[in-house]
Parts: structure tokens; C-alpha cells; sequence
């Protein structure tokens, strides 16, 4: 599966998969931000993806 990805940011991070058979990728954040535990907020990572028909798209904890 291809996957495009787009840089905003001049310090955003192209996502990677942590190992070969990992069915997610490791997003990065281009400002550092703390989150407290159990807590939400935007953080934005600078990039912009195009996934493919038939798939979605999950940023998960």
C-alpha cells in the first residue's frame, strides 16, 4: 500500500512504521506540547495524508 504524504512544515517528521509488520505508523508533533494523563488536545504534525479508497485513517493514543 502507498500511501502520499505531504510536508506543511519545514520540521515535519514523514511518518514511519515502528517495525516491518506494525499495522500503524508514528506520527510526530512539530510543537512540543504536554498532555496530562487521560487528557485531549490538538497537536499538529505538520503533514497532510492522502489514504488510500478502500482504507481510513485513525490517529489512536
Amino acid at each position: 500500500m502507498k500511501i502520499n504524504v505531504l510536508k506543511l512544515h519545514p520540521d515535519a517528521i514523514v511518518p514511519t512504521q515502528g517495525a516491518p509488520f506494525d499495522a500503524g505508523y508514528d506520527l510526530t508533533s512539530v510543537e512540543h506540547k504536554e498532555i496530562p494523563p487521560m487528557g485531549r488536545t490538538v497537536v499538529p504534525t505538520g503533514i497532510s495524508m492522502e489514504i488510500p479508497e478502500g482504507f481510513y485513517g485513525r490517529v489512536a493514543p
